[in-house]
């Protein structure tokens, strides 16, 4: 938009010489007389501007109220148009979250990528029954004493609670119960107590 605006004013310029010297004046005087009939470049650019910008304002609101107007005239393809919005931006923010919550920070503890959840494969099971996660609570304080490649172990063992609120009937509440180093072997200070 600059450079058509210079181009323009100095086309302008370039005419008005022109026809000065075509009526005999000198080149220089030409071009003198040129920029006074002008006037003051600057002013000229900046009001040039301002209508430019203007201009552009006033566009944009017709475009949207012609566009309202239209959405007006048709409520089923404005439906069909805000719903497929909603859906876009939705499956978008889904996707940033997902993306966000397992890529980029995976999990909010101390060391998260240190973190390991173990298995043991029971050679008596049968072939492909994959590795056993739960084990007898004797199982897991052996495996906690005898190891040495872990800093740390520590164990949870999930079941369900009933729970009521106020005076509303009882819910089952999935929770777990876990080792006393919890808090400390994922890094989270509690928020009363020791």
């Amino acid at each position: 938009m600059e450079d058509e605006l210079d181009r323009e004013l100095r086309d302008h310029l370039e005419l008005e010489a022109a026809e000065q010297q075509e009526q005999g004046m000198p080149a220089e005087e030409a071009r003198f007389a040129a920029l006074r009939s002008l006037g003051n470049i600057a002013s000229i650019k900046e009001s040039s501007r301002e209508i430019w910008g203007r201009s552009m304002f006033d566009r944009l609101l017709r475009d949207v109220r012609f566009g309202l107007r239209m959405l007006r005239h048709s409520p089923g393809f404005t439906l069909l148009v805000v719903f497929t919005l909603g859906l876009g931006i939705g499956a978008t923010a889904a996707i940033f979250s997902v993306i966000d919550n397992v890529l980029l920070n995976p999990f909010p503890y101390a060391d998260s990528e240190h973190l390991a959840s173990i298995g043991i494969h029971d050679s008596s099971a049968p072939p492909n029954s994959g590795a056993r996660d739960m084990f007898p609570e004797t199982e897991f304080l052996d495996f906690a004493e005898q190891s040495h490649v872990f800093d740390r172990v520590m164990g949870t063992r999930p079941h369900p609670v009933l729970m009521t609120l106020g005076s509303s009937p009882p819910q089952s509440v999935n929770s777990s119960t876990m080792t006393g180093n919890a808090l400390q072997f994922l890094g989270v200070p509690p928020l009363l107590g020791r």
